[in-house]
């Protein structure tokens, strides 16, 4: 499950810090791909706790490298939980509210077209299966 990076991380001290600074900034940045969704809100949540009790002296690195890894392992199996078209529609709502909040009746049908192109783009993108 581990893979060599991590465990050769927890085998060196000066490495326990860097690995963990890694983990915990590519956890966040999957978390953030899911904002508004209580399930990943609780993991979030989760993650400042555990940074803030490691700040706080009462982690120690491998055990804060440990507490993220279970972490990480939760954060993907949530993913996995996480059906395709929810995600598909919270990205397109996002823009799409965005658009709405800005948008007046003086706004030309134009914007309102390439707000949908932009949908389409990142549908695309985004979800490639």
């Amino acid at each position: 499950m581990f893979d060599a990076d991590v465990i050769e991380a927890i085998l060196d001290p000066a490495g326990q810090q860097q690995k963990a600074k890694e983990i915990a900034i590519k956890v966040a940045a999957r978390l953030r791909r899911h904002l508004g969704n209580p399930r990943f809100k609780r993991l979030s949540e989760r993650l400042e706790q555990l940074k803030a009790r490691h700040e706080a002296g009462q982690l120690h690195s491998i055990a804060f490298l440990k507490e993220l890894l279970d972490l990480a392992r939760d954060l993907v199996a949530a993913e996995q939980e996480t059906p395709p078209a929810e995600d598909e529609d919270r990205g397109r709502a996002a823009l799409t509210a965005l658009f709405q909040e800005v948008r007046n009746p003086a706004t030309p049908v134009v914007v309102e077209r390439v707000v949908e192109d932009i949908d389409q783009i990142v549908r695309i993108v985004r979800l490639p299966y």
